[in-house]
């Protein structure tokens, strides 16, 4: 059971994904991706005990290794062998905002950058897989913005990346992650566009 007395998907759970690539409105490609299998549960880590594990496709432990906790109020945490202890919160029924200065740096030309994030809860929606299921998700969304600023302090250049993400408890996993990357300068935008989207999952609980 998980901090918030929910069953946790274990070993042999897995996901399959769509993916759908596109840029300034185009789609380039559109592959039937990765499982995310979930292989390991932790009984502690990074401060945290309960961790679950979850590997991409048949790939062995790695850097892209996902590390998962269910909190006690029902908000998801994730972090990856890459991510250091740095624990990822979004705020899916806490509903509680987040936002953080990660820089905000002038360098020595009189330009500057400052780098700002904002995790949010936006809403909730039905999602419908390819064989009929049905459930609601919360979306949050979780936004970092990049700005770099001329000697006069104006924005010359935007760069700003937002991932929604579409989460039902009773799932244990992201079902749909929409990444959009918008870059602007004066001059041009650039949008970049990644969809997620769950095609079908197997769930084990330890309760079944």
């Amino acid at each position: 059971m998980a901090a918030d007395g929910v069953s946790v998907p274990s070993v042999g759970s897995w996901f399959v994904f769509e993916e759908i690539l596109s840029r300034n409105g185009t789609i380039v490609s559109t592959v039937r991706s990765d499982t995310i299998s979930f292989l390991i549960h932790h009984n502690g880590l990074h401060g945290r005990t309960g961790v679950t594990c979850a590997f991409s496709g048949y790939k062995r432990y790695g850097p892209d290794t996902v590390f998962i906790h269910y909190q006690r109020n029902g908000d998801f945490a994730v972090t990856t062998a890459a991510g250091g202890r740095q624990w990822n919160i979004y705020p899916f029924q806490s509903r509680e905002p987040q936002f953080v200065i990660i820089r905000d740096s002038t360098w020595q030309t009189g330009e500057n950058e400052r780098i700002v994030r904002e995790i949010r809860h936006v809403g909730s929606e039905a999602q419908v897989l390819p064989n009929g299921d049905s459930f609601t998700c919360s979306i949050v969304h979780d936004t970092e913005t990049h700005v770099f600023f001329n000697p006069q302090n104006r924005p010359i250049r935007t760069i700003t990346t937002l991932h929604e993400l579409w989460y039902n408890r009773s799932v244990g996993y992201p079902s749909k992650i929409i990444t959009t990357t918008t870059t602007a300068d004066t001059t041009s935008t650039q949008v970049e566009r990644q969809e997620r989207t769950l095609v079908k999952a197997v769930l084990h609980h330890h309760d079944n």
